[in-house]
């Protein structure tokens, strides 16, 4: 491995509220609001949870150029996580929820 490639770690909440400066309220509004990664159950019907940190280094790269990611929720690694973090029972109830949405509305040019 070269000294340039980072290694991915799993931090505990401790560990990302150190690194990033934030409080855990903020931390967690962010987390909810799509801005900042998500965390990732360590066991399936667990109360752990980490957080991929190379995904942290990335939104702290993005916030020291300002060049924000507003949305993490469309980062693939937020995908991931978003996966590992729910249960199977979680990940259908989203899925069923996303196939009954109404097809959108297609306009017509005249």
């Amino acid at each position: 491995m070269r000294k340039s490639e980072k290694q991915r770690r799993l931090l505990r909440l401790k560990d990302v509220l150190e690194v990033t400066g934030l409080s855990k309220p903020a931390l967690y509004r962010l987390m909810r609001s799509g801005r900042f990664p998500l965390s990732i159950r360590l066991v399936d019907g667990g109360r752990s949870v980490a957080w991929d940190s190379l995904l942290i280094d990335e939104w702290l790269e993005h916030r020291l150029k300002d060049g924000v990611i507003e949305d993490w929720s469309t980062h693939p690694g937020h995908l991931l996580a978003e996966r590992a973090s729910k249960t199977r029972s979680e990940r259908q109830a989203v899925r069923k929820a996303a196939a009954a949405k109404p097809p959108r509305k297609q306009t017509v040019e005249a």
